[in-house]
């Protein structure tokens, strides 16, 4: 299953994330090495910050998996959604 995920950061603690950048990065790539990463990247002019493409079973395991994330663990993130989601068509759609 595809679940689109989104952060929206504190924008008090830029400075801050900054410390644990390099922690944050290792858990993103650790995703991407385990499958669980479709995708990921910055939203421009929206209300999320980020948003990532999830391969996993459902929302609540995408809920729990970005939980870990140091960003989210130290504080840095004021909101995480998880949707599940299916492609119609396109490359990502079911054959």
């Amino acid at each position: 299953m595809t679940v689109v995920a989104t952060y929206t950061y504190d924008k008090k603690a830029v400075e801050e994330r900054k410390r644990i950048q390099k922690e944050h990065l290792e858990f993103i790539r650790g995703l991407e090495d385990s499958g669980e990463l479709l995708a990921v990247g910055k939203v421009a002019d929206a209300s999320v910050d980020i948003l990532f493409l999830l391969n996993v079973s459902d929302a609540a395991e995408a809920q729990s998996l970005l939980a870990a994330d140091p960003y989210n663990v130290a504080g840095y993130i004021t909101r995480v959604t998880a949707h599940e989601w299916s492609a119609a068509t396109g490359t990502l759609a079911p054959l």
